[in-house]
């Protein structure tokens, strides 16, 4: 981490790193199985993830410009250009002029693209509820257990990221 960084650095030990790349590995693989399955069940179709987060940040907000959107989701401003003429063709995206001074560019999610997020969105907490009711109780338990260990990571994991944000634009 960057000197400035009030964060403690801890010393890990070498035997979590393999539990470390399994549980990595796992967490990507489970995400990625969940959303074939979500898809094949509502039969979606399929959007690169860049285009899906692009699409949840515009649905969120409503509408954004482009600058707005590419320091959303931190990415390059000609990178989510790309991004928005693939939606835009695809029927997901429609730009419009500002209200404002009616030159920039606002982006709003079609009704197609909002009507996708939605029957995904209640596909996959339909998906897992059911899966999970499979399962052993203990394995159920196990995983209910892990909620609270998994939002505290994905805590941390935030802010990593705001650090490193941070690092990268000083």
């Amino acid at each position: 981490m960057s000197g400035t960084s009030t964060r403690q650095e801890q010393v890990v030990d070498v035997s979590l790193l393999a539990d470390a790349s399994e549980f990595s590995a796992l967490v990507r693989n489970v995400w990625r199985a969940l959303v074939r399955v979500t898809r094949a069940a509502e039969h979606l179709p399929e959007l690169p993830e860049s285009q899906v987060d692009a699409l949840r940040a515009l649905a969120q907000a409503g509408e954004l410009t482009p600058g707005a959107l590419a320091e959303e989701l931190r990415l390059a401003r000609p990178t989510v250009s790309n991004l928005v003429r693939d939606m835009v063709a695809g029927g997901l995206v429609e730009r419009r002029r500002s209200s404002v001074d009616g030159r920039s560019a606002i982006l709003v999610p079609t009704p197609r693209a909002v009507g996708i997020l939605d029957r995904f969105a209640t596909a996959r907490v339909d998906l897992v509820a059911s899966i999970l009711a499979r399962l052993e109780p203990g394995d159920l338990h196990a995983i209910q257990g892990a909620i609270p260990a998994l939002r505290q990571l994905l805590a941390e994991l935030d802010t990593e990221l705001a650090e490193r944000g941070r690092t990268e634009q000083e």
